[in-house]
């Protein structure tokens, strides 16, 4: 009985709990970023375009960004994305790393 009205009061309510819960499935990330690796600084720049596919309007985006070579995490960086236009934005950044990574990958980690 707790049960159900535990859970009718989550449903009731959803749309408060719904802003705790950040959906990456929302981003398409598919179009592989562009990367230019310098060797001499040991630095990244990364271009990445993302659509956003679920119809949200998101502002104030953090995502973390994640540098990984044979599966191992070189390092991470946040960044911060203003708003999307046409439910487009990019990110543009360099990062200085141990060695050219062979994975990146991405986490919405705060909204507006």
């Amino acid at each position: 009985m707790i049960g159900i009205i535990l859970g009718m009061f989550i449903i009731v309510n959803l749309p408060l709990f719904s802003q705790f819960f950040i959906q990456d499935d929302g981003f398409d990330f598919y179009r592989g970023p562009v990367t230019d690796w310098n060797n001499s600084s040991k630095e990244l720049t990364l271009i990445q375009n993302v659509t956003i596919l679920n119809g949200y309007d998101y502002k104030d985006m953090v995502f973390e960004v994640d540098f990984y070579k044979n599966g191992q995490l070189l390092s991470a960086k946040d960044v911060y994305v203003g708003n999307a236009t046409n439910g487009e934005f990019n990110f543009n950044i360099t990062v200085k790393l141990p060695e050219k990574p062979d994975d990146v990958t991405y986490e919405l980690k705060s909204f507006n």
